[in-house]
Formats: C-alpha cells, structure tokens, sequence
C-alpha cells in the first residue's frame, strides 16, 4: 500500500470556523476514508472557498480509482466531523472500530515520580464562569513571578486574558485583564486558544482564533491583540490587527518576535489556498501594523508542502523558520518544515520531514532546538497502538546536511504514561525534557480514559530515553493538559489544564519536585 492523496474535504457550511481540535473528544484521527462522490468525480484536490469548514477526508489506497479500504480484522476506520466553536458541541460520527476506542493494551508500567501537584487556581469559581472557562494555553510568567494566560470561555462567553498574583500568604489570585468580545460586534476576536507573548517592555500579546470583521469567514477570521500594563494594576487592551480570510485566518499559534520587534505566527485557515499561512506582523511609527504573508500552505500539488498549520514558529541562528503542520505532506499527516528568507525578503519552504503515522501523525505543537541544532516535538496520534490510532509520541530530528533529516522516536506513549500530547516540550538545564498529555495516565469515575499526565524525559549517555510520569491528575485535581509547562527559577513546574478542578472550568497547577 503506497502513499495516500488528499482527496477532498467534508464541508459543512462556508464561513464557519475551523475545526477545532479541543472541542474534540479523543476518539482517534480521522483515518482514511474514500467518499464516492470523489470517486466519481476524480477530485484529488479540495476546491474550496475561503472560510469553509473542513474535516479531512482521505484515502488508504495511493491507486486511482481503487476501493476504500474495507473493514476487517485489526482494522479500524473513524470518521469524524467537528462542530463549530459557536456550538461548542462537536459532531461525532465513527464509521467502525476494531480497537477500543482510547482503549488501552497491555503496556509495560511506567516509572512514577513522587512529586506533589499544587491547585492554584480553579476556574469557574466565580458565578457564570466571570473568571473565565476552559485554559488550553500554558502560562507565561513576567519578572516578578506573576502568571498569564487565557481561557477559550468565560468572561462575557468568549475567553479571557488572567493574572495569576501570588500575595505575601503564598495564595494566588486571580483577575481577568480582559473580557473578549467587549468590543462591539465582537471585533477584538473571541475563543483565544494560544499562549501569550511579552515584548521587551512588558505588553502582552496574543490571539483571538475567531471574531473581528464578521464580514470575512461569517464568524470573523480572528484577531491579534495588546495588552499594555498602566498604574495600579489596570492594562488597557489595543486590537493590532484583525484577519479577513486572504490574508489568513483562524489563528491558533503562539506569536513569537524576531530582533527588529517583528511579530510571526501561523493561521491554521486563509491564504490563496485556503489551508493556512505563515505571517509576520510589523509595527510602525504610528502605531498601526502591517501583515505580510510569508507563505501560502498547500500551494503545491495534492498539499505536499503541508496544510493547516496549528503550531507557532521558532527561529534558527541564521533567521530561517520552522513548524509543522497538522496534515498535508507526502502521506497527509502533516509535515515539519523550514522557511528560509532571501535578501529580498521572499521566503522559501522546505519540508524537512513527512508524518506518516507510524514514527508519529498529526502534530499540533511547536518545535524546540536543543544545543546541538537537533530538533524536537509531539505527534498527536501514531506510534505504539495501544491507543486507537497509536497515542502520539515526542520526536527527535538530526540534521544531516541543510536539507536532510533524520527522525528518531524520543518516546511513544502507551496510554497509561500519557496519550495524544498537543503542547510541545521542554528543556531543563540538565537537558531532560518536560510536557504533558491530555489523555492517559490510566482511568477512574471522573476519567474513565485517563485525566491526562505531566511528565519528564531523561536522556542517557547512550542517546536512549527514559520516561517518568511526574503527575497524573485524576480530575478533582484537575483534568486534560492542553498546554506545555513552564519553570520557575526554584524548579517547579506550571500548567494549565481544560477540565476538571470541582468547577469543570479547569484549572492552573504548579508541579513540585
């Protein structure tokens, strides 16, 4: 069986908002799937207009004209169709299943460390979820110790921008800088999924993945925002730029700044195709923004340069960008990539490597560099089946040359150490890695699939890796992981989770060696 095509998308209706991963109970990827129509038709290429919902359909076979796969022993085969942020209530359709779903095999027991997990606070605690909903960002932290973030709801319903402040008894309070959508119509964005960004003075920057011109992409493209800190604790809120379908839309991705106070970032919707950019945003002196799209996804044949990207960038010593992106590439399971500037500012893609399922499929998550130049992220799903559709795994890419790669699994999940990680990792300065999963870590009556762990990755001399779960939250403790972790400088860990946390509004946590 060779290489799958990109065969067409399942639309909804035009203008409705991505499909969003973490309205999505993890049931498994979307496994290839032939609809008839493109069958008869011939289509191999989505032909779409900007703002179309998609959920991915693709096809086992690599031979035109043959047959889907049929089901059979060791098989299985899901189809899933996610609902819009607006309903906030995914559409679920699994064709069949062999394997359980986010059913666990008999697996090796995993090493446990004892740390204790601290609650630092749990959202929803305030009457209509006012504090805010639903955390699926890690934190950022400023000079004092303070923790940032955003909930995709909560607030006036459409997420918010918090502080964490620890007071001199060591409690930790919350206020929300933000209420999305207190704009009129809407237009500062709605529903942040991504973590927050300081510039070198202290603003904080971030990204709202809906809302803005309802005009474009019917529920608004998303936005980008700032938050400016003034006296006595108030910051005041700037919206710098607001997407209209061309020029990307849906932002997911953590921004990040080059040296010139450039911002970039990702769209995992837009652009001349409809699958996605690459943007930079650039200041000017009178305040105003200008975004120029870097690159357009799913500008060659059949997406093998990738689609969708949800991951923010990270920039090499030379200037050169890298991510991933979720699907597209060779085998439509997403693909990492560099994009390299010429003197005249024109950007070229490289795809330094193709997911396909076995190594690793559907990242989410940016990537890190270690010292050496290698590499390293999170595949959703794939590796070791315990999980239906595998549970996801950490990578490793060693370069060898300028354009060729060389991937090396880190870790694969198993379901009971983890399973289907969305945030990347980590490094300490002893080199081990840190992230977490939102499914795994074995079940009980508040998780009947795993609440989700927290857990470390130490290297040996030999280059082989050794996994400890630091913590499995078990729901009244929290629940669901989405983002990655931080440090503080004593060593201890800080998250967020989606779930759980007596209110169900989720929580933010901090790990304690």
């Amino acid at each position: 069986m060779g290489q799958p095509l990109l065969l067409g998308w399942f639309s909804r209706h035009s203008g409705e908002a991505p499909p969003f991963r973490r309205d999505v109970e993890r049931v498994g990827h979307p496994a290839p799937f032939l609809t008839d129509a493109n069958r008869a038709s011939g289509t191999q290429e989505p032909q779409i207009s900007t703002g179309t919902t998609r959920s991915m359909v693709y096809c086992q076979s690599t031979k035109d004209g043959e047959s889907p796969p049929k089901l059979g022993a060791g098989r299985w085969i899901s189809f899933i169709v996610r609902g819009t942020m607006s309903s906030k209530r995914p559409l679920i359709f699994l064709v069949a299943t062999f394997t359980a779903i986010f059913g666990f095999l008999s697996v090796a027991t995993p090493v446990f460390a004892a740390t204790k997990n601290q609650v630092l606070y749990r959202f929803c605690h305030v009457s209509g979820c006012k504090d805010g909903q639903k955390p699926l960002a890690g934190l950022v932290a400023d000079a004092t110790g303070n923790l940032y973030g955003t909930t995709q709801y909560g607030g006036l319903g459409y997420g918010t921008v918090f502080q964490l402040i620890r007071d001199a008894n060591g409690k930790w309070i919350e206020k929300v800088l933000y209420n999305l959508c207190s704009m009129s119509a809407c237009a500062d964005g709605v529903f942040p999924q991504s973590k927050l960004t300081f510039d070198s003075v202290g603003n904080l920057y971030g990204a709202a993945t809906e809302g803005g011109n309802y005009r474009d992409c019917s529920a608004g493209c998303g936005t980008i925002f700032q938050l400016t800190p003034g006296a006595e604790g108030k910051w005041s809120t700037r919206l710098i730029y607001t997407f209209k379908g061309p020029d990307g839309a849906f932002p997911f991705s953590h921004l990040i700044f080059d040296a010139a106070g450039h911002l970039y970032g990702t769209t995992w919707g837009g652009g001349t195709s409809t699958f996605g950019t690459v943007f930079r945003l650039q200041p000017g002196t009178n305040g105003t923004w200008t975004e120029k799209v870097l690159y357009n996804f799913c500008s060659a044949s059949r997406c093998t340069d990738g689609a969708n990207p949800a991951a923010g960038l990270i920039f090499d010593a030379a200037g050169n960008l890298y991510g991933t992106t979720n699907v597209g590439g060779a085998w439509g399971s997403g693909s990492l990539f560099r994009l390299a500037p010429d003197a005249n500012d024109v950007w070229t893609e490289t795809v330094l490597y193709d997911f396909d399922g076995n190594i690793g499929a559907y990242p989410f998550a940016e990537l890190i560099f270690d010292a050496a130049g290698n590499l390293y992220g999170t595949a959703n799903v794939g590796g070791d089946r315990s999980c239906a559709g595998g549970c996801g795994n950490v990578f490793q890419l060693v370069p060898d040359g300028y354009s060729k790669w060389t991937v090396k699994v880190v870790h694969s999940f198993n379901g009971i150490d983890g399973a289907y990680p969305d945030a990347g990792v980590i490094f300490d300065a002893a080199g081990n890695l840190y992230g977490t999963t939102p499914g795994g870590g074995g079940g009980d009556a508040s998780c009947p699939n795993g609440c989700g762990v927290v857990f470390e990755l130490i290297p040996d001399r030999a280059g082989e890796w050794t996994e400890r779960v630091l913590h499995r939250f078990n729901g009244s403790d929290s629940a669901y992981p989405y983002g990655d972790v931080i440090f503080d400088a004593s060593g201890d860990l800080y998250g967020t989770t989606g779930g759980g946390a007596t209110y169900g509004g989720g929580s933010a946590f901090e790990i304690i060696p």
